[in-house]
């Protein structure tokens, strides 16, 4: 009698454990996080070994070229539906974006051989997003609470315990002492110089702005302690291209696997 009622026990208390497919990653963002080689490839063969936040399976929807207003319409909408999907066990969500969106600003900023800023379409509104990524005419924080709150709605009929990763965007130029260095270091860092949630927005950069997105099933990931002075190690930008390069992208994915680890 008491086994039958520990196996009805087991049948009854626990449907979603039954149907539940394998502990999955889910990764959004831009050019960053496109396969193969990335830092989601990473922390993906970081987490499938055992230990917490151990995941089985990996749905990379990362896409070049992707902005805060970008991600929101097919990139978000095809994440939505694998969360939602029947039997779908998604634990990790890891997104970075928001680098693309002060671009045009960067080059005017810094370029040479280009069009003044009045020139390039969307430059002076990139150029404002650069500096103050908090502020109108800036795009980015509504946009980004808009794809957090997506996210977190989606993952709350989800089994188990979930993680969305917001991952800290490094500067490139950091340690150069190109022009570029300290105007990105600005615009990613704040007045302040280092990735955290400062008061008032019109002293935040990006990564401040991504750090005080983060709370509940949110995590930001702060990439400058290891990228901090190391931009032509871990990058390449000595060659005019800022994307990681094989040991920037392991630094990011380690980062990502360490912070998911201590969390309680």
């Amino acid at each position: 009698m008491v086994t039958v009622m520990l196996l009805y026990a087991a049948l009854v208390v626990s449907p979603s454990a039954a149907t539940a497919g394998p502990p999955t990653l889910v990764a959004l963002g831009d050019s960053l996080a496109m396969p193969t080689g990335s830092y989601v490839d990473v922390a993906y063969e970081q987490l499938r070994r055992p230990g917490r936040w151990r995941v089985r399976k990996l749905v990379n929807v990362a896409r070049p070229g992707e902005t805060t207003r970008t991600i929101l319409r097919d990139q978000l909408r095809f994440a939505v539906r694998v969360i939602r999907r029947r039997g779908t066990n998604v634990r990790v969500v890891t997104v970075d974006i928001g680098a693309n969106d002060g671009r045009p600003g960067l080059r005017c900023l810094v370029g040479t051989g280009i069009p003044p800023c009045a020139e390039i379409p969307g430059a002076e509104t990139a150029r404002a997003c650069l500096l103050a990524p908090a502020l109108r005419p800036c795009e980015i924080r509504p946009n980004l609470l808009r794809l957090l709150r997506t996210l977190k709605r989606a993952l709350a009929g989800d089994p188990g315990r979930e993680m969305v990763v917001l991952l800290g965007i490094p500067n490139p130029w950091s340690g150069t002492g190109q022009p570029p260095e300290p105007i990105v270091e600005r615009a990613l860092y704040g007045k302040d110089g280092r990735a955290a949630c400062t008061r008032p927005a019109s002293q935040q950069g990006l990564d401040d702005l991504l750090a005080c997105a983060a709370g509940g099933p949110v995590r930001f990931v702060d990439t400058q302690p290891a990228f901090a002075g190391r931009g032509q190690e871990l990058t390449n930008v000595a060659f005019g291209d800022p994307h990681f390069n094989a040991a920037g992208a392991r630094a990011a994915g380690l980062t990502i696997v360490h912070e998911l680890r201590s969390t309680k």
